[in-house]
């Protein structure tokens, strides 16, 4: 169904989340044989809870440990927290861009004559203009979360879920279906 349904959309789900960690480290380890019979790994989302990290203490082996993180890369809120840092860090990259050329000019006025003053302080407004948006946007993005889920929701091809979570009302607030 991966390949004879362009962009189809899959519900891997079971009963248990045990269960469908199981899956789901299967899917991130060994992967699923595309058309040409070869193994590749695709992007999956694992959504809820996943029952290898319930904390209990038992089983801390250093491949459990492995496990645990293998799937929290792969939930739902590991995904969008990835993204935000990414739109994040592109955003305090510009800032600083923009308060290093704001000094800049800034050590330029010194010794301006008149004109060249009034044009150096016309650049250092809209740098800060600038810098403002930028703020602003970062702002933005804390509040865009939902936008990102939906968008993480409508890519991805594969989600593992247990059969409990996959009535979840998130997937029918984004128009999210499956084949």
């Amino acid at each position: 169904m991966f390949y004879s349904i362009k962009n189809a959309k899959i519900l891997i789900c079971a009963p248990s989340n045990s269960a469908i960690d199981e899956i789901s480290i299967r899917l991130h380890n060994i992967g699923i044989l595309d058309k040409d019979l070869n193994y590749f790994k695709p992007d999956f989302i694992r959504f809820g809870i996943t029952d290898k990290g319930n904390g209990n203490g038992e089983n801390k082996s250093l491949e459990n440990l492995e496990q645990i993180e293998t799937l929290k890369n792969h939930t739902l809120e590991k995904l969008v927290e990835k993204k935000f840092k990414e739109i994040d860090i592109k955003i305090n990259q510009e800032i600083e861009k923009k308060l290093s050329k704001k000094k800049s000019i800034e050590q330029n006025c010194k010794g301006a004559n008149q004109e060249k003053l009034e044009s150096l302080k016309k650049q250092i407004v809209n740098l800060d203009m600038n810098i403002r948006m930028l703020k602003s946007e970062r702002v933005s993005n804390i509040s865009n979360k939902k936008l990102y889920e939906k968008e993480l929701l409508e890519k991805t091809r594969i989600l593992c879920t247990t059969l409990n979570s996959s009535g979840n009302s998130i997937f029918k607030s984004n128009n999210i279906s499956f084949e």
